[in-house]
């Protein structure tokens, strides 16, 4: 069985592309661990929530299996910035056994699925599509560039299963 990737940006001092990777086998037990901590919420995000609440999301997607990836970049145009940091990103999600991409869907989707064509040819090796913020498992990117992005405590919580893969492009 293969393994899901799911996608989200963040816009802060530098545009931050993050994937959190998780097994398909387990993608299951990671909703259900996303719905246990969610409680009355209807959906995960971290803007709208306290610093403690943030603190435990964050500490509970480092207690997931998954792996998650941070990606880079000072160039100021977003689309640009985007492209670049797809560019960098697919190859390694294939690299690690990756078949299935979801994007958190915003304005940018037409242009996410031509870069998409572009970089994975007639035959890709994995299938993407953007999917909705009510999509739990969309929380989990989320949470990690919310994370990264607010550093301290919040970075620290998350480091376990982190990876940085740098800053691309610029600066």
């Amino acid at each position: 069985m293969g393994r899901t990737a799911f996608v989200d940006e963040s816009k802060r001092r530098a545009y931050l592309l993050c994937a959190v990777v998780v097994d398909q086998s387990r993608l299951g037990e990671v909703r259900h661990e996303l719905a246990r901590a969610r409680g009355s919420y209807g959906m995960i995000h971290m803007k709208s929530r306290n610093d403690a609440e943030r603190l435990a999301y964050a500490r509970m997607l480092a207690g997931l299996e998954v792996t998650g990836m941070l990606f880079a970049t000072r160039v100021k145009r977003a689309r640009a910035a985007r492209d670049l940091l797809f560019e960098e990103m697919v190859p390694r999600l294939i690299a690690l056994g990756v078949t299935e991409l979801v994007i958190e869907s915003c304005q940018e989707d037409a242009e996410d699925r031509r870069l998409l064509r572009r970089l994975l040819g007639p035959a890709p090796e994995l299938t993407y599509r953007h999917g909705s913020k009510s999509d739990l498992l969309l929380s989990l990117p989320d949470i990690l560039a919310w994370a990264h992005g607010r550093g301290g405590r919040f970075r620290d919580a998350v480091k376990p299963v982190t990876t940085d893969h740098g800053r691309f492009g610029g600066p």
